[in-house]
């Protein structure tokens, strides 16, 4: 017998659901969020809660699932613009997905302080997508070879994470808080600085090659002093 198809009304109330217990759970934690809370913020009965989600933790890993997929979808994008080596467009990306979902975010944050098995599957994918997009941009030629990409994709992943795991006391250095359309705009031209020209000087940069290039040829000369066969 062919399954039943799901009816709109039916769609439309799994997502008020699920956006409701998102949004609670990121401000209370999943121990202090009750079934009948959820149904009362999503406008349900508990039973129709139930008739979804037979229990809470399945409930809990719908919100996951969907949470990643959110993070999936955004990699996704990041990477069909990789072909335009002159347009900072990720952190524009990035922008609009922190202000489309707010709760998403919540959630995130919430998860990954606390240190569980959902906030450390986050805390991977992130770190993995990165490492995705980072890997794609070497390719095209946007990122520089030779990068130690463990660490780089760990040093984006942080800043980009960073403000949004630490939003309320990263907001106290600010004239504008973060998720506002001042401090995304802020954030974002501060990554693409940091990311396109860096933070040191011109002078100091071609010192550091030079320093760099030194080495290489002092290392290469005791390679090669250590090679030479000993003579009588």
């Amino acid at each position: 017998m062919p399954a039943k198809k799901a009816q709109p009304s039916d769609i439309k109330a799994y997502a008020r659901i699920r956006d409701a217990a998102l949004k609670l759970i990121a401000e209370n934690g999943a121990s202090a969020t009750s079934v009948r809370a959820i149904a009362k913020a999503a406008g349900v009965s508990p039973g129709l809660v139930q008739h979804h989600f037979k229990t809470k933790a399945e409930l809990q890993a719908a919100l996951e699932a969907y949470v990643l997929e959110q993070v999936v979808e955004l990699v996704k994008i990041c990477l069909t613009q990789s072909d335009h080596p002159g347009e900072f467009v990720i952190g524009r990306l990035i922008v609009s997905f922190i202000q489309s979902h707010p709760d998403g975010i919540n959630y995130a944050r919430r998860a990954m302080l606390e240190g569980d098995a959902l906030g450390q599957r986050l805390f991977d994918q992130v770190v993995l997508s990165c490492r995705l997009v980072m890997e794609q941009f070497v390719k095209d030629g946007i990122l520089r070879k030779g990068l130690d990409m463990e660490w780089a994709s760990l040093n984006t992943m942080l800043m980009i994470v960073g403000p949004a795991l630490f939003e309320p006391v990263v907001n106290r250095h600010l004239d504008r808080p973060v998720r506002t359309d001042e401090g995304l705009a802020r954030w974002e031209a501060a990554c693409n600085e940091l990311f396109s020209r860096g933070y040191y000087s011109v002078a100091i940069r071609k010192r550091s090659k030079k320093t760099v290039s030194e080495e290489m040829r002092r290392k290469a000369a005791h390679r090669a002093a250590i090679r030479l066969p000993l003579t009588r």
